[in-house]
């Protein structure tokens, strides 16, 4: 996570600059080089500085409306070097309600980097037909006349919630919400899919995170059309139920609440890990061989490697 540009693939003992790799543990240890009186806090040799993993850190979906689609939360993918003492927060997810509110945030920081995956934008309705923008944005109520705007999402994060068509005067439609990996659906006279989202096997085997929520339509005196939501979304109906918990996932339509978001790391298997109680976590050091894999599943607190 701390971006000094460490080799992407270090051999044991390899130093740089005043880090050595130590391939026993998958960790860059402070160390001082020959000789050298200069530094002005000298460094301990073998003091662990960070650790090399690979992480996913995602944010908690938006909250649908009433017609719109919450977007989902932002997905930060990648892999690097955390140092040794790092904060953690898993951010829940929007509330589906008139007006509904956005995900929040989750979160590694280590002092040195902030890395930020955004919450999900909120969806919209009647009252408030403007999709939130967030890590991926909610989507727009589109009955005639409401105006409002579609939801950004957050460039490398997530995508646009979708605009909610129009349509002709007996209809209303809502526009679906962002997915990490595609835009949430703009249509008229018919009910909106949420965007798709991600499908990660960090964990050893694929789940699937960060899907935007679906939109309806209402064809008046017929009833209502209900769009589709996946990756971890529930699929609408005329009572939606939450999103599934851990997903990120942006909330569908009747008001139905954001997944909460998630923090997994993966790293060598011979670190271990002091976890603050204010954070709820398990470890695996079983599924993937040499590795273990910490998820976050909510709260705050600070993370010390050992």
């Amino acid at each position: 996570m701390t971006n000094i540009n460490f080799p992407d693939s270090p051999t044991d003992g390899q130093v740089f600059g005043e880090r050595k790799y130590n391939a026993t543990k998958g960790v860059w240890e402070d160390y001082v080089l020959p000789g050298d009186t200069t530094i002005p806090d000298l460094l301990v040799p073998g003091q662990v500085f960070g650790l090399a993993a690979e992480y996913l850190i995602i944010a908690g979906g938006g909250g649908g409306g009433n017609f719109a689609g919450g977007g989902a939360g932002g997905v930060i993918n990648s892999y690097g070097t955390i140092s040794y003492n790092f904060n953690v927060t898993v951010g829940g997810g929007g509330t589906g309600n008139s007006p509904a509110t956005n995900g929040e945030d989750s979160l590694i920081a280590d002092g040195v980097q902030t890395l930020t995956a955004i919450g999900g934008g909120k969806g919209g309705d009647g009252a408030y037909p403007s999709g939130g923008n967030g890590g991926s944005g909610g989507g727009r109520y589109g009955g005639s006349g409401y105006g409002g705007s579609i939801g950004s999402g957050t460039i490398g994060q997530g995508n646009d919630g979708g605009g909610g068509g129009d349509g002709t005067a007996s209809y209303t439609s809502g526009g679906g919400g962002g997915g990490y990996s595609s835009v949430g659906e703009s249509v008229a006279n018919a009910a909106a899919d949420g965007g798709s989202g991600l499908s990660s096997s960090i964990t050893g085997s694929s789940q699937q995170y960060a899907g935007g929520g679906a939109g309806r339509s209402n064809n008046y005196g017929n009833g209502f059309l209900y769009g589709s939501a996946s990756f971890g979304a529930k699929n609408a109906s005329a009572n939606a139920n939450a999103s599934d918990p851990n997903t990120g996932a942006g909330g569908s339509v009747t008001y139905s609440n954001g997944g909460s978001g998630i923090v997994i790391i993966k790293y060598n298997s011979a670190v271990s890990l002091t976890i603050d109680p204010g954070l709820v976590s398990t470890t695996d050091d079983t599924t993937v061989s040499g590795y273990k894999i910490t998820s976050f599943t909510s709260g705050t607190g600070t993370v010390t490697i050992s």
